[in-house]
């Protein structure tokens, strides 16, 4: 027994104790392991990135799962807004298939430069340039300027890791607002 409380001068008791210390260790142990949280944090691809357009709250993920009448299991990425500011807001959810589908569209109808990603697709190219000259040993260069340039910003969006994607569109100077099942860029 610690007394005072804390103060590190311990007392053995002459009583015989109710429990073995192997039982309390054991004990201890369970308490910890069941006091960890259950619900691991998943990273998005688009959070952070999206506004809601009826109430200006951020937009927000979730993941569901489904079981098809094959038996087969499927799950789907829906975005929603958060209801953060507004919680009777009615903007619907967008499943990330059709979210990443639009937002294609966009970069394909927005200037390059108005993204101000031209640079970090120079970047990856100049880095694909170097990789290929040291496997191959061929040293033609492909320059940023040849290569479709939307090409490759769409192709990340479709088929680049979740970071990539983030780094592409933190790039817009206006913000994205998911409004009605379409995003759009804010004025």
């Amino acid at each position: 027994m610690d007394l005072p409380k804390g103060s590190g001068n311990w007392y053995t008791g002459k009583h015989t104790p109710l429990i073995t210390q192997e039982l309390f260790q054991a004990v201890q142990e369970k308490i910890a392991e069941e006091s960890q949280p259950k619900h691991k944090f998943k990273k998005w691809n688009f959070t952070k990135l999206l506004i809601c357009g009826y109430c200006g709250s951020s937009i927000t993920a979730q993941e569901r799962a489904k079981i098809l009448s094959t038996g087969e299991p499927v799950s789907y990425v829906y975005y929603s807004c958060s209801r953060a500011k507004d919680v009777n807001c009615k903007n619907p959810y967008l499943r990330e298939e059709k979210l990443t589908e639009q937002l294609t569209n966009l970069v394909g109808r927005v200037s390059l430069d108005e993204i101000g990603a031209r640079h970090l697709i120079e970047r990856e190219v100049s880095r694909y340039n170097k990789l290929r000259a040291e496997v191959e040993g061929k040293s033609e260069i492909i320059k940023a300027k040849e290569m479709d340039i939307r090409k490759y910003a769409k192709y990340l969006l479709k088929n680049g890791s979740r970071e990539e994607k983030r780094e592409l569109l933190e790039h817009l100077r206006d913000r994205l607002i998911l409004n009605d099942r379409a995003i759009t860029l804010a004025d």
